[in-house]
């Protein structure tokens, strides 16, 4: 089964977060075990322990934000796709830090969202 963590450090966002990403899934007919942690450094942990197919952490968290975990991440893994989401438009501070690509989760669009996740899984 896939595995996709989502980090973000406030818990409405993060459990809205969960919830619309496990409709993306539904509606494309994919599973995934979705996995949730409220900061950085607590996402680059579990992904080092093991085998995401899709991150989507938060450009600004406590303890790490997302473009340094991003970063840290890429030094393990270059491979898995990142997605930062964020409302501040930083698509280029996320492509620097090495993401596969960047989400506006103040304009998310759904049926992009669900193309997003289906790509990778």
């Amino acid at each position: 089964m896939s595995k996709i963590i989502l980090a973000d450090d406030h818990p409405i966002w993060l459990r809205a977060a969960s919830d619309i990403l496990r409709q993306a899934l539904e509606k494309e007919s994919k599973t995934a075990e979705v996995e949730t942690v409220e900061n950085g450094r607590k996402l680059v942990e579990r992904v080092v322990q093991g085998g995401y197919d899709l991150i989507l952490p938060d450009y600004q968290m406590p303890d790490l934000d997302g473009l340094e975990a991003t970063r840290l991440i890429r030094e393990y893994d270059q491979e898995v796709p990142i997605y930062i989401h964020s409302c501040a438009g930083v698509r280029n501070q996320a492509m620097e830090a090495g993401a596969t690509g960047y989400f506006d989760k103040s304009n998310l669009n759904f049926n992009t969202f669900c193309q997003l996740v289906a790509k990778h899984l």
